[in-house]
């Protein structure tokens, strides 16, 4: 468990916040670039929109990105737990 918090100034769609987390300053840096690009690609299609509605579709895509890799992930254990079920039954056939 990680115990040991630190303070990150970042910048996202030219706001700065200052940040407190577990992670490594990389990851929270990666994590912030990641908003502020996605939320840079939202407003330059759609010029009008207010700060707010456009970080609640950046986190909707997130959210979206998250779930198609845990379903991704899911489908990828049912298939190892399956080969492994397959070479327990080779195995012990043997």
């Amino acid at each position: 468990m990680k115990t040991n918090t630190e303070t990150y100034k970042v910048l996202i769609n030219d706001d700065e916040f200052n940040l407190v987390s577990d992670e490594a300053q990389a990851h929270v840096l990666k994590s912030a670039e990641r908003v502020d690009g996605i939320i840079r690609e939202l407003s330059a299609q759609a010029t009008h929109i207010d700060k707010r509605r456009l970080a609640t579709l950046a986190a909707l895509q997130l959210a979206s990105e998250l779930l198609h890799a845990q379903e991704d992930l899911a489908k990828r254990k049912e298939k190892e737990d399956a080969l492994a079920l397959f070479v327990d039954h080779k195995i012990a056939s043997l």
